[in-house]
């Protein structure tokens, strides 16, 4: 090869050395992830399990352990935090979504379980403030309209309440829960408890959308 060549072939290598590290670093930064979001689909899986089948703590002391390995992990924390909600550890379900709020600013599920567990604390201006923020980004969320809606019938403002589950049928006109809240407001019968929380399969919100949404973002 002429002299000139072999120098051309040089400089076209080392060119282009940063950029094929730069693919490889991204290929082991998008491989981790990977394995990452896998084992904490799996601890989230584990937890499920055990919570249905009513083994609260183990359940509980499966996420904790989770989180301690993928702190990142947003599913994680939101399903440790309804955890610590429907049994009754108000505080670190609190604490637990204030931390997902803080670190991604705007996350729906956060808000609406910190609005439901404001609620069960009965903070009802700090619970309907979130909901009502979420209506204000979004007038068709149904679940921002039932936590605000029941919120309402507790603190019997059953004008506020009608007005906004009628706003949300406009949307919605075969919920079941807020038909309910239509019909109750109607008889005048306000009591009774919303904040139940059943432990069955939809207490958990599996999608993989949760699971470290931001991995494979290389930058």
């Amino acid at each position: 090869m002429p002299r000139r060549d072999l120098r051309l072939s040089r400089v076209s290598w080392l060119v282009s050395l940063p950029a094929l590290l730069t693919i490889l670093g991204c290929l082991s930064y998008s491989q981790s992830n990977e394995d990452q979001r896998v084992k904490a689909e799996r601890a989230l899986a584990r937890a499920q399990s055990a919570a249905l089948d009513r083994h609260y703590s183990e359940a509980i002391k499966t996420l904790e352990s989770a989180l301690r390995q993928y702190p990142d992990e947003k599913a994680l924390s939101l399903e440790l935090g309804r955890l610590y909600l429907a049994t009754g550890k108000d505080g670190k379900a609190q604490r637990l979504f204030m931390e997902i709020l803080k670190r991604t600013p705007g996350n729906r599920e956060a808000q609406l379980e910190l609005g439901r567990t404001l609620a069960y604390q009965q903070l009802y201006d700090q619970s309907n403030s979130l909901y009502r923020q979420l209506l204000t980004d979004n007038s068709s969320d149904e679940a921002a309209a039932i936590g605000l809606t029941s919120n309402l019938i507790h603190e019997r403002k059953t004008d506020e309440a009608a007005a906004v589950a009628n706003s949300a049928l406009r949307y919605h006109p075969n919920s079941l829960r807020l038909l309910e809240f239509k019909d109750r407001i109607a008889s005048g019968r306000l009591g009774g408890d919303e904040r139940s929380v059943p432990f069955a399969a939809n207490v958990f919100s599996t999608s993989a959308d949760y699971i470290n949404d931001s991995a494979g973002n290389c930058r």
